[in-house]
């Protein structure tokens, strides 16, 4: 029984230490794709600023070429701060109604402890 017990072990370890490999491999994919997105972002952030500058500095107007690169950044930019904002209201929502769950679960328990 005890070969049997210290087999389980084993077998049991193996698995834990190979899903703990699957998620630190996850986990640095995650990172190497986030700091990717992240300097392809930072790339056309560059790219439009020094393309507004110019226009400026040279007090032309853009290229029609040019206004749609630069529209879409920031249509792009704009999509990302209306994903943010209604994911934080979501958020803020799921927080409320669980908060509200818990003070009903709480004022249901004190008539309880007071009989």
């Amino acid at each position: 029984m005890n070969a049997q017990s210290q087999q389980q072990s084993i077998q049991a370890k193996a698995q834990a230490d190979m899903q703990l490999e699957q998620m630190s491999g996850q986990a640095k994919l995650a990172v190497v794709t986030t700091e990717q997105k992240m300097k392809q972002d930072l790339s056309q952030q560059d790219f439009v600023q020094q393309v507004l500058m110019k226009s400026f500095e040279m007090g032309k107007e853009l290229t029609p070429e040019l206004q749609q690169i630069v529209g879409a950044y920031f249509q792009k930019k704009q999509m990302e701060e209306q994903q943010i904002m209604q994911q934080q209201m979501a958020e803020q929502q799921q927080m409320a109604q669980q908060q509200q769950m818990q003070e009903q679960g709480q004022e249901e328990q004190i008539p309880e402890e007071q009989q």
